[in-house]
């Protein structure tokens, strides 16, 4: 972390399945808040919510990995997705 912008992160085992990690910028005050989700056979769903900017949701899926990025800066706007797997030869 740089001088400029540290930032302090509380996470916290809600139950087996699901943990929920704020992040607090300490320079800036910008926040954010994280939500794993623990799926079976070692799958996850993590989504980042930081406000007037963007929601963040990466499913990960075996070989296979799903990230979606919606701005919210100015309402909500387009979302960029992308989708890929891992190859092993």
């Amino acid at each position: 972390a740089s001088a400029d912008e540290q930032s302090v992160t509380v996470s916290r085992q809600i139950d087996d399945s699901n943990r929920i990690s704020p992040t607090l910028a300490l320079q800036s005050k910008d926040f954010s808040v994280e939500w794993e989700r623990s799926l079976d056979d070692g799958n996850s769903v993590t989504t980042t919510v930081t406000p007037n900017q963007a929601i963040d949701i990466e499913w990960n899926d075996a070989a296979w990995t799903a990230n979606v990025n919606l701005p919210i800066d100015d309402g909500i706007g387009g979302a960029n997705v992308s989708i890929k797997r891992e190859l092993n030869f």
